[in-house]
């Protein structure tokens, strides 16, 4: 491209141009290393009257193609240059009209039709960028535009209808051959409930019904998205158009059963109150909407199913292997649906799977006792065992397995105990045996007996001190020493190890508390008494208060289950 013509499309220059064209009319079809035109950079700097002048000294610029496969028309439609489209529009039309040829062909078809390297009109580019009265524009110049797609294979009717483009859509909707489709097999409909354009979804059903049961690649219709999304007003939309579309399932899922594995209490209300029997649909291995809740942890989903007359025929519903959702939440190990479940009357408690009841599934598919989610669930199923059923020996046998798995899993579970152990049990060692020889208050260097000794020794808090820094060093010391016999691979004297050495731990913890508390008591009462006294309660409280808060879920069980709850087994792990 000569620079002269470069430097006018920048700036705008219609003087140069003139002149360019006086001395040579072909300078106007030189390119640059990328192929645009002189008429490319008049479109991107925006320059108008060069680009109008422009096009009527060379109109076949109109279809010159840089090294994307862009034309004039695409850099308007994307930058969304209303006027400068419809004169290039006006252009190609006239020299059609005027019986000039372009390469052989329609001019304006020729420009309206051509696409990108990436599959995209003109029309594809208005739409994207969000051009709709100049992609209506683009539209009426040439309607087989509506039929292209992209290499997303995205048409301009997904484009509009994603974008929320309702007077796009309307028009392309009135294109009998216009195209709908979407990536991955979804249609405008998908596009326009997936983004919430509720006026857009009323215009495609009502003009384009067939759309409502078009499935994706994955088998799925748009009023599924709207579930899945927990699109409320989109489903509504969905129901009212035609309710059996709560019945069409994809690969293997229904909407209720979708709503019911995200917890989506509202949408499946919905759903009910449009087709009340829907929540009855089954998935591919027999399961119900109560089965997908229990199986993705939906409490709240599951406790909505068992407070709706509609849906207790679910209650007790069996899957193609035998399981009621009171079998899945035993095998789930969660203590909140089960008690959801066992406080409802209606659920079968002595429902079989086979031979094998709620508590024999818990136990034999479930990593017994490692949990307090399992012992909870076990307490639960214990309440609501039917009489006769021999559960003590359920117990007996959890006790050995613990047993077996921990003999297994020794080496690994006692050097992790371990570690952790003598880190702290030394810490606290060289602490309590640093603050022997550092004595709160100093000590005496007055010439007589008391010289060297320390100041505060006759107050009743240093006293207190030095006794429980003393408990502190030698119970850490006896942990840290016990910690050598670890090594000793035998389960009986690792369980007392265990807990010989987690009582001398804590007990080394509130001793330390308690030096700490006295020593500051100490040095502070006589001068200030209040504030020896807010430093030293909490202290002396730490310790209790960090004991209760690790027991406490362990409280919370008993107090919820008094004598039933047995811990026992927790303690063994």
């Amino acid at each position: 491209m000569d620079t002269r013509l470069l430097d006018a499309a920048v700036s705008g220059n219609v003087a140069v141009l003139n002149q360019l064209v006086r001395e040579s009319p072909k300078i106007l079809l030189g390119k640059t290393p990328l192929n645009n035109t002189a008429l490319h950079f008049a479109v991107i700097y925006e320059h108008e009257q060069f680009a109008k002048e422009l096009c009527l000294s060379s109109p076949p610029l109109l279809l010159a193609t840089n090294s994307n496969g862009e034309t004039p028309l695409h850099i308007a439609a994307m930058a969304g240059h209303h006027s400068m489209a419809t004169f290039f529009i006006q252009v190609a039309t006239q020299v059609l009209r005027s019986g000039g040829d372009i390469e052989g062909g329609d001019p304006l078809k020729q420009m309206m039709m051509t696409t990108d390297k990436k599959g995209n009109t003109a029309l594809h580019h208005a739409l994207r960028h969000g051009h709709s009265s100049l992609a209506l524009e683009l539209l009426q110049a040439e309607p087989k535009q509506s039929e292209l797609i992209d290499s997303n294979h995205e048409s301009p009717m997904y484009i509009a209808a994603y974008r929320g483009l309702a007077d796009a859509v309307t028009a392309l909707v009135q294109i009998p051959s216009s195209n709908h489709g979407g990536y991955y097999g979804h249609t405008a409909l998908h596009a326009a409930t997936i983004s919430e354009h509720s006026s857009i979804v009323e215009t495609l059903l009502r003009e384009r019904p067939e759309l409502a049961k078009a499935q994706n690649d994955h088998g799925t219709i748009a009023l599924v998205h709207a579930a899945v999304g927990n699109k409320l007003e989109m489903l509504r939309l969905h129901l009212r158009f035609d309710p059996s579309l709560a019945y069409v399932m994809n690969q293997q899922f229904s909407a209720f059963h979708y709503a019911a594995r995200l917890g989506y209490v509202r949408i499946a209300e919905e759903l009910i109150r449009h087709c009340p029997d829907s929540g009855f649909l089954v998935d591919r291995q027999g399961r119900n909407a109560l089965h997908a809740a229990i199986l993705e942890g939906q409490v709240d989903f599951v406790k909505y199913i068992l407070k709706t007359p509609a849906l207790h025929g679910l209650l007790n519903q069996p899957d193609d292997d035998g399981s009621t959702p009171l079998h899945l939440a035993a095998e789930t190990c969660n203590p909140e649906i089960l008690r959801a479940l066992l406080a409802n009357e209606r659920v079968d408690r002595a429902a079989l799977k086979g031979r094998f009841s709620a508590l024999d599934i818990f136990f034999d598919r479930v990593e017994p006792a490692k949990t307090l989610k399992w012992n909870e669930a076990y307490t639960l199923l214990l309440h609501a065992t039917i009489p006769g059923l021999a559960t003590g020996d359920i117990w007996h046998t959890a006790e050995k397995r613990i047993a077996r798995e921990a003999i297994c899993q020794i080496q690994s579970l006692t050097q992790r105990y371990t570690q952790n152990t003598s880190l702290t049990a030394i810490l606290i060692a060289t602490v309590t045996f640093a603050a022997a020889f550092t004595m709160p208050g100093g000590f005496s260097s007055d010439e007589g007996p008391d010289e060297g000794l320390p100041i505060l020794a006759k107050k009743a808090a240093f006293k207190a001190f030095l006794i429980s820094d003393t408990i502190a060093m030698v119970a850490s010391l006896a942990v840290s020493f016990l910690c050598i016999f670890a090594g000793w691979e035998d389960i009986d004297f690792l369980l007392h190890y265990r807990a010989s050495t987690r009582k001398l731990l804590w007990c080394a913890i509130a001793a330390m508390s308690v030096a700490f508390a006295s020593a500051m008591f100490a040095v502070l009462a006589p001068g200030n008494l209040w504030l020896a006294i807010l430093i030293s309660l909490p202290c002396c409280a730490l310790p209790f208060l960090t004991y209760i808060l690790a027991m406490w879920p362990l409280c919370k069980l008993r107090l919820r289950y008094g004598g039933t709850f047995r811990p026992d087994l927790l303690e063994q792990v």
